[in-house]
């Protein structure tokens, strides 16, 4: 019952009462502006505008994107989360991965996922099917062709990456065929998927940053029908997504949250918020290891099956309180054996 007067709360009653305070809030600011620009630099304020903006503010589809969005991300896929499906397997079968993407947009975030297993896995066979629910977005993708501008406004593109991704003729940028050939898109929405558990599977899911666009019923009727996409042995992406509403449904589905590069991957999305990331309800709140589920909390990436046996190029993980994490010796011993590395081969530089 008490989820329930929530939802209507937050379907109904949340929009007139926000656009009450913000009539009073900007009323406030033109009388007190002094006082009022005084109080901005101090988290507690900042954190209590943001709370009123995610209970209040009535949430809306935003389809921005960029290409290389996730760096850390891959790093957490790369080294963990594709070490942990194919652990599960038996060691005869080809490594194969079946992946599904919703909210693809125009294409940047599967091409960019492409063209990262292409050049970190090369011995990895895979398949991403994307879908979005705008069709005119799809046809975009389809295209496989950006301008200039779609390119660079990503903080972390690295020209390695685009040198991978893309055959440059003049200001347009094509997918190369290598890397399109492992992306198919289709117009789908994931509130329109069957409510059943005989859904097609998954290893990979990923549901970046439109979790928190849906109002709060949607949002959690989407969750439930993308853990129905998992395999036995999946990871699921979830970067975007109300803080509460990640905690418990995560905990409610028993998946596992990865703490490794916790950090770094919501410092890359906290950069698009910028300055002003408390003025909007899809801001994120920074980063803090504080509270008793603050893993579960910011952690972006979850893990469905046994996780007892992750082993990858870096060594074994941490399993402890239902977190896996990557031993602080390991980092310390990897980071150290990569210097030796540098030495030997640049000496005289260094």
């Amino acid at each position: 019952m008490g989820e329930k007067i929530k939802d209507l709360y937050n379907e109904f009653l949340s929009p007139l009462i926000y656009n009450s305070l913000m009539y009073f809030r900007r009323r406030l600011r033109n009388k007190f502006t002094a006082a009022y620009r005084k109080l901005i630099p101090f988290s507690p304020f900042k954190t209590f505008i943001y709370k009123l903006r995610l209970n209040f503010q009535p949430r809306k589809n935003t389809p921005y994107t960029q290409f290389y969005r996730f760096h850390h991300q891959y790093e957490v896929l790369t080294r963990i989360v594709i070490p942990h499906i194919l652990n599960g397997r038996n060691k005869s079968e080809e490594p194969y991965l079946n992946i599904i993407l919703f909210g693809c947009s125009n294409g940047a975030e599967p091409y960019s996922l492409a063209s990262v297993l292409l050049s970190r896995k090369p011995g990895l066979d895979f398949h991403i099917q994307a879908y979005d629910c705008v069709p005119e977005l799809v046809e975009i993708a389809k295209a496989a062709t950006y301008p200039k501008d779609d390119i660079s406004n990503s903080p972390f593109i690295t020209p390695e990456f685009i040198d991978q991704t893309f055959e440059i003729q003049g200001d347009y940028y094509h997918v190369k065929g290598a890397v399109s050939k492992k992306v198919t898109f289709e117009v789908r929405d994931i509130l329109d998927e069957p409510n059943d558990q005989g859904s097609e599977k998954a290893d990979l899911v990923f549901a970046q940053n439109f979790l928190f666009h849906l109002s709060r019923p949607k949002s959690r009727i989407a969750f439930q029908k993308l853990t129905q996409l998992l395999g036995p042995q999946s990871g699921l992406f979830i970067n975007g997504m109300d803080f509460d509403m990640r905690i418990n449904l995560t905990k409610q589905h028993t998946l596992i949250p990865v703490e490794y590069l916790i950090k770094e991957v919501h410092d890359d999305a906290f950069v698009n918020a910028g300055k002003l990331w408390f003025t909007r309800y899809f801001g994120r709140l920074p980063f803090s290891n504080s509270g008793k589920d603050w893993v579960r909390k910011y952690s972006t990436v979850y893990l469905k099956g046994d996780v007892s046996n992750i082993t990858s190029e870096e060594g074994c993980f941490e399993i402890s309180s239902n977190v896996v994490s990557f031993p602080k010796d390991q980092i310390e011993q990897s980071i150290h054996d990569k210097f030796e590395k540098i030495v030997a081969l640049y000496p005289s530089t260094l």
